[in-house]
């Protein structure tokens, strides 16, 4: 679902990065352009709120931040997202533009610190 607001990559890089312990900088044009690329990305919700009433309730800083507590309230869940998060580092199917400093000597995720 969407606000049918367009957000750009920056904005969600930064809300991310203010809500969760990133310290990564992103690697702006170190991409290829690919086909599929756009300058213009945005939800279009109408279908959704004409038929079932649905309207945005959150923010996408408070979509994170309510992220931040569940995963805080289910720590199986997290472990489980941690897992698979260094599975796929250590296989390279992971960039590892999500990782954060260590904590306690281990390489962590971004849920790790919470």
């Amino acid at each position: 679902m969407g606000t049918g607001r367009q957000t750009s990559l920056a904005e969600v890089v930064e809300t991310a990065r203010s809500v969760l312990p990133i310290r990564a900088e992103p690697r702006w044009g170190s991409m290829a352009a690919r086909s599929w690329d756009t300058s213009s990305w945005r939800a279009d919700s109408a279908r959704i709120r004409q038929e079932l009433g649905w309207r945005p309730r959150h923010s996408l800083r408070q979509g994170l931040e309510r992220m931040v507590r569940w995963f805080q309230e289910h720590d199986d869940m997290r472990r489980q997202y941690e897992a698979a998060q260094a599975a796929a580092l250590r296989t390279g199917s992971g960039d590892g533009a999500t990782e954060v400093a260590p904590v306690r000597g281990r390489r962590a995720g971004p849920l790790s610190r919470w």
